[in-house]
């Protein structure tokens, strides 16, 4: 999606662009400790992500209450879902998970790497698993077993696609949420 791509080039500049430009030794030297410099760079990623994954998916859905305001068929594909107001919180709480999750994962290759093209090209394996992950979701048969909902990153395309076939079970999503929290902390 264009919002990841986006993600990932930002998460690629937060370190390995600091090394790059030549400031990144200069900011280490400060009186502010190095974890809370890695933290606000985590956080910065994190919260600039939610936003602009939250505007995309708000678009979606506006943009299916039209298309079935008016009569017209449904090219974002969210006509017709209906979910309750604890499954809204919790996908909330995926949003925020996923995006920790990344902005985490994206800060860690760049601290590694020399510069943000480098760091972009580590973090395209991980942006590959992910996807492979949600594909391979798209092909399940009936309910996935519990402990389906307990592989991370994995689990969040079963709810997603239990929530699109009204399937979904509030533990089932409870237990998404406990595993992305374990693996984003």
């Amino acid at each position: 999606s264009p919002t990841l791509q986006q993600h990932r080039a930002f998460a690629a500049d937060t370190v390995a662009g600091d090394k790059q430009r030549g400031t990144f030794y200069q900011v280490m030297l400060s009186p502010v400790p190095p974890i809370s410099l890695i933290m606000g760079k985590i956080l910065s990623v994190s919260l600039i992500s939610l936003f602009s994954s939250g505007i995309y998916i708000g678009i979606d859905v506006v943009g299916s209450k039209i298309c079935e305001s008016m009569g017209t068929k449904d090219v974002f594909g969210f006509a017709g879902v209906h979910v309750t107001v604890p499954q809204v919180m919790l996908i909330l709480l995926y949003a925020v998970l996923l995006c920790y999750l990344f902005s985490n994962l994206g800060v860690l290759i760049s601290l590694f790497c020399k510069d943000a093209g480098q760091a972009q090209t580590a973090q395209l394996p991980v942006t590959l698993a992910c996807t492979l992950a949600a594909m391979m979701s798209m092909f399940r048969f009936g309910m996935s077993p519990v402990t389906h909902y307990l592989i991370p990153v994995y689990n969040i395309c079963l709810i997603f696609q239990d929530l699109l076939n009204a399937r979904a079970k509030m533990e089932n999503m409870l237990m998404v949420a406990l595993s992305l929290l374990v693996l984003s902390v």
